[in-house]
């Protein structure tokens, strides 16, 4: 739902923030800093639990907005 969307990821040592998209951060475990040009893992399983919590929360008010649409 949310691949082609921007997030910022910040560097640990510059406090750099990279943008990258939500399917370049699923298909990689790794990025370089633009900034410092340190390498660092990113934290996948804390990145994709937001997603996921994110995407479900879209869900639930798609879902009440079409219920609120059906009483009328």
């Amino acid at each position: 739902m949310f691949e082609n969307q921007t997030i910022g990821v910040t560097c640990p040592k510059c406090r750099n923030q990279i943008e990258q998209t939500i399917a370049w951060l699923k298909t990689h475990d790794k990025m370089t800093c633009a900034g410092c040009g340190s390498d660092f893992i990113i934290n996948s399983e804390k990145l994709f639990t937001g997603i996921e919590k994110a995407e479900e929360a879209v869900s639930k008010f798609r879902k009440s907005i079409r219920s609120i649409g059906k009483r009328r």
